[in-house]
């Protein structure tokens, strides 16, 4: 069984989407009999001008998310939304319809609520401002890191406040990073870890940014959904635990690591520092692991003028090759703060 939840808990309404904007809805799976794979919801009669990408509830996970836009020039409309789930159980296919949610008297010491016959939608005002989020890939391993480039679309005068992103919808078990983009700025990047006990198929999640319009008025949005496929790890990276923490400007640390080839794969392994967007301030030449080796060390140097503080989600990346093409990723995140 499906319901649907608006993210609105302190009000009894619908969903109302701003014309050019972007609104989600919580999705609640009720699993039973066995039913533990993956579960994938589809939007049917569809208004005009809306888009509502199809999403998926990952294996053994009850909850996911779903986001509708609208474009610039949707056409009025207020009505129902239909969702439907479908899974397949042994070879059996299942579809059932969600049905909506509402509270009844929120506000409450103890709040009540009831589903409702239809998911109520409409389309309303106009959005001055949309959050996208673009995925450096769409399969990702166990064991790897996924990079999202975040872009938002200002369209009013004034500077936004601080930008701080999130996941939301994101499968329990992966981590939940989160970043800032600067005040001022527009673009900025958001990384999330996936890690072995995350079991393999598609998971849908999104971003959500909260900020300051000028007037200091709060905005939260949320972008496009994003959809990936879990594969089961191919390398497994392990840090020291000895490895330093700090690095002076000027200075050398060796950071030690082991990457552990799993599910039949006995190809080279290319190591580095990475970090989306570039690394700065630091260097370190890559090591390939090749035959049986399965650690290795690289040596990080910190410039005379590296900026000074922990540079967010960078990592150690390795890349297993397969006839010489890099096919499979594996990345742990580095804790490095680069001190005076």
């Amino acid at each position: 069984h499906l319901a649907v939840v608006s993210r609105a808990k302190d009000q009894p309404a619908g969903l109302n989407v701003m014309r050019g904007g972007r609104e989600w809805l919580e999705v609640l799976a009720v699993r039973r009999r066995g039913l533990s794979g993956p579960i994938r919801l589809k939007a049917e009669k569809l208004p005009p001008g809306i888009l509502c990408p199809d999403i998926w509830i990952g294996p053994g996970q009850d909850r996911g998310i779903v986001v509708l836009s609208a474009a610039r020039d949707c056409p009025e409309f207020a009505g129902g939304l239909n969702l439907v789930g479908h899974a397949d159980m042994n070879g059996t296919k299942i579809k059932r319809a969600a049905q909506g949610g509402t509270m009844i008297w929120p506000g409450q010491t103890t709040p009540s609520g009831r589903l409702t016959q239809e998911i109520p939608l409409a389309t309303t005002g106009e959005a001055n401002i949309l959050l996208t989020a673009s995925p450096a890939e769409a399969v990702v391993y166990q064991e790897s890191v996924l990079d999202l480039a975040v872009d938002i679309e200002q369209r009013f005068d004034g500077s936004l406040g601080p930008v701080h992103l999130k996941g939301v919808g994101l499968p329990r078990l992966a981590i939940n990073a989160i970043a800032t983009i600067p005040a001022g700025k527009t673009k900025g990047w958001i990384s999330f870890f996936f890690p072995a006990s995350l079991p393999p198929g598609p998971y849908t999640f999104a971003v959500q940014a909260e900020t300051t319009a000028p007037g200091k008025v709060g905005v939260t949005l949320v972008s496009n959904p994003i959809t990936v496929n879990v594969c089961p790890a191919r390398i497994v990276l392990e840090i020291d635990p000895q490895t330093p923490r700090k690095i002076a400007r000027g200075k050398i640390i060796q950071l030690r690591y082991t990457a552990e080839r799993k599910h039949g794969f006995i190809g080279k392994i290319h190591t580095e520092l990475v970090a989306p967007g570039g690394v700065v301030g630091l260097r370190a030449r890559g090591v390939t692991l090749v035959g049986q080796s399965d650690s290795g060390t690289l040596q990080v140097i910190a410039t005379e003028d590296a900026p000074l503080g922990r540079q967010q989600f960078l990592r150690l990346d390795a890349v297993g090759t397969v006839e010489d093409q890099p096919v499979y990723r594996a990345s742990r995140f580095v804790e490095l703060e680069i001190t005076e």
